[in-house]
């Protein structure tokens, strides 16, 4: 070889040790990603009866976008926890594939599920080797679903299932690999027999029986095979671009292709009002062409759309690649629910039929009846529809954007108490709404329906007495109410109000909740401080005071309908002289009978206040009432004309009196006083019982409340 030639191969050997070495580097600098593969087979031993496995099986394919100088790890998990983790490289782009076995996962002490039985199989001298041929297969005839199975270990027992491998032990091979033990036919085991070589490992005196018969059992485990395709490959879109469509009914087009598998192809939009859509595209035929439609909410003007598509490996592809297209969007007229040409009272109406459910929707009215924007149909669009109506407002929160209203207010029903057999009107009230927006109220009112029968449902005399108003009552115990108006609520009281009769099989003591769920108003912008109430069924009270002729002290203990003095004391008034009743301001108040009638001052008797009474002859007054639900009576300092709020008759030591009150009762009969005085005076007291009925003064040193159990 002449010098030229030499140097020549030098340069070659040169440039093919830099190559390699070029190679290696890249090798040594991939990108490492990894992919979790669930196996999915059956997690019980085989011979279950479990189904045969359908998504994982021999051969199987995984599409692994796999790039240029880059490495993938891939982790197969089985059901049991068990992973095996296998890395495939790619170094020169030109694509591979890479099969690997799943290893020891899911792997299961068959026990008797496989036994190969040596029967009468006897040992006689010296350590020797036994050959068996089995050629059938102990396994119950259960099927292993097709997988492919491994053998791990075989050892050998006794008839105890106790090991015996110190003294035989099983010699390798054993079997082909892998193999079927459910399938003979299997191309890798083909005739179904299996030659087993057992050796001795100890002496074993002639002609000892070892075992009347040798078991041999074998754990097995899965395996199966996957095979990795690398996929660069982004799907392909075309497309023909649309510059005007119509909501609702404009389709768009386009035919996504791909060297693998399309995945998923989306119509993505941003409408005028910067509503956001994404629209799955749907395949129409099987040669790649799928179709979009312009959702039914996009908003009127101008918009912009591209496509999105996705492959089985993870790769996505855009069109337009640059920027999304513009398109002209004509979207729906807003609050013309009928679409008549015309928003009105109807729109309004049928918006609050479907807000309480007395209405469905096909989903082109629930975007006309959506004038809020919040996806949803309510009273407040209801108002709103109004007050588009009445020339309030030129358009809709969706359209412009505008604020939503904000606040809370207070909401309130109070306790009741009633006999059975009467009747009673449960008001709805709110606070102040001067300042508020409410133009659209939902509410649902529950009370419990063995105790009170709903009667009438009205807003006459209330702050919503105009409104528009729907209820449903087709729920026993439920009231549900949706209401509208195009002008805001003001003021504070009820805005609705609910009858009930008290069922006449009540008895004393029941209750029935009187409850407010669900409470929306203007959609929830404006919370509800919500303080519900409660019903108490109660027996009306028999009061019968006795009175003398002269003198006498009184009062009531019981809630009447009309507290009017001569209502009151009408049973007796032909025996009345006068009554009088002292109050610390002004004084004395009277009503006289006998005389002249012009200074009566005195109008009502109410409970917790005593009454001086002077009778012509004696006489019983009969008062009939509900019981007292509040039994606190005001103390002043100084002298107190008083009565005993309870129908508990109870010791002035066991009356809860103010501190350092003293008590003096009037006794007609005997035309005495009786005192009861605390603390050192107490050897004066000649008060036994304070009683239901009674009058008396009470001296307080200084101001405070009474309060008596009732």
């Amino acid at each position: 070889m002449n010098r030229d030639a030499k140097i020549n191969s030098v340069i070659g050997l040169l440039i093919v040790l830099f190559s390699l070495l070029l190679v290696s580097e890249l090798a040594a600098v991939t990108h490492e990603k990894t992919w979790d593969i669930t196996y999915k087979y059956a997690p019980q031993p085989p011979g279950s009866g479990v189904p045969s496995p359908v998504e994982l099986s021999e051969g199987t394919v995984l599409s692994l976008p796999i790039s240029v100088s880059a490495s993938a790890t891939i982790r197969v998990t089985s059901p049991e926890g068990i992973t095996q983790t296998y890395v495939v490289s790619n170094i020169d782009g030109s694509g591979f594939s890479h099969t690997f076995i799943m290893g020891e996962i899911g792997e299961y002490d068959v026990n008797e599920q496989y036994i190969l039985t040596l029967q009468d199989t006897v040992f006689t001298g010296a350590k020797q080797t036994f050959t068996r041929t089995v050629t059938t297969w102990n396994y119950n005839n259960s099927s292993l679903g097709g997988a492919l199975f491994e053998l791990k270990d075989m050892y050998i027992t006794n008839y105890d299932g106790q090991l015996v491998s110190d003294v035989l032990e099983v010699l390798p091979p054993i079997l082909p690999d892998p193999c079927r033990p459910d399938d003979p036919d299997d191309t890798d085991d083909p005739d179904g027999t299996i030659n087993i070589s057992i050796r001795a490992t100890s002496d074993i005196a002639e002609g000892d029986n070892l075992l009347d018969s040798i078991y041999l059992k074998a754990d097995w485990y899965k395996k199966s095979s996957l095979t990795a395709v690398a996929d660069n490959e982004a799907p392909v879109i075309i497309h023909n671009l649309v510059d005007i469509g119509w909501a609702g009914s404009t389709s768009i087009y386009a035919n996504v292709t791909d060297n693998l598998q399309v995945t998923s192809v989306v119509l993505n939009l941003t409408d005028s009002a910067s509503r956001n859509f994404q629209v799955e595209m749907t395949p129409i035929d099987g040669e790649g062409n799928y179709q979009g439609i312009i959702p039914l909410g996009a908003r009127t003007g101008y918009g912009v759309y591209y496509i999105w598509a996705s492959d089985v490996a993870g790769n996505e592809a855009v069109y337009p690649a640059d920027d999304p297209h513009p398109i002209y969007i004509f979207g729906l007229e807003v609050g013309d629910v009928d679409e008549d040409d015309d928003i009105d009272e109807d729109d309004a109406h049928l918006v609050l039929q479907n807000a309480i459910g007395q209405k469905d929707f096909t989903d082109r009215e629930k975007i006309l009846g959506d004038v809020s924007g919040d996806e949803t149909r309510s009273p407040y669009d209801s108002g709103l529809i109004r007050q588009h109506w009445q020339g309030v407002i030129n358009t809709f929160p969706v359209e412009n954007g505008g604020p939503l209203p904000s606040g809370s207010v207070n909401v309130s029903i109070l306790d009741y108490t009633e006999r059975p057999g009467n009747s009673i009107t449960v008001p709805v009230a709110v606070g102040s709404t001067n300042d508020l927006e409410i133009i659209g109220i939902g509410m649902t009112f529950t009370y419990n329906p063995d105790i009170l029968t709903l009667t009438n449902i009205t807003a006459s005399g209330t702050l919503a007495s105009q409104w528009a108003r729907l209820t449903d009552t087709s729920v026993a115990g439920q009231i549900v109410i949706a209401m509208a108006h195009y002008e805001k609520l003001n003021g504070s009281g009820a805005i609705i109000k609910f009858g009930f009769d008290v069922s006449g099989t009540a008895t004393d003591g029941q209750t029935s909740p009187l409850t407010l769920t669900n409470m929306s108003i203007d959609e929830g912008n404006i919370s509800a401080n919500i303080t519900n109430g409660l019903f108490t069924v109660v027996e009306l009270i028999d009061m019968v005071i006795p009175l003398g002729a002269g003198w006498n002290i009184f009062s009531i203990c019981v809630e009447l309908e009309d507290y009017d003095l001569e209502s009151v004391l009408e049973p007796i008034e032909d025996n009345i002289k006068s009554v009088w009743a002292y109050f610390s301001n002004p004084g004395w108040k009277r009503h006289i009978y006998d005389g002249p009638t012009d200074d009566n001052d005195l109008v009502d008797i109410v409970p917790g206040q005593g009454y001086l009474i002077e009778m012509e002859s004696a006489d019983d007054l009969s008062i009939t009432g509900m019981p007292l639900t509040n039994t606190s009576i005001p103390v002043n300092q100084g002298w107190n004309l008083l009565g005993y709020n309870s129908q508990e008759a109870r010791s002035p030591e066991n009356a809860t009196l103010p501190a350092g009150v003293s008590v003096h009762s009037y006794d007609n009969e005997t035309e005495t006083w009786r005192e009861y005085f605390p603390g050192d005076l107490s050897f004066l007291n000649d008060i036994g019982l304070l009683e239901s009925g009674v009058g008396f003064w009470m001296y307080a040193m200084e101001n405070g409340v009474w309060t008596v159990s009732p």
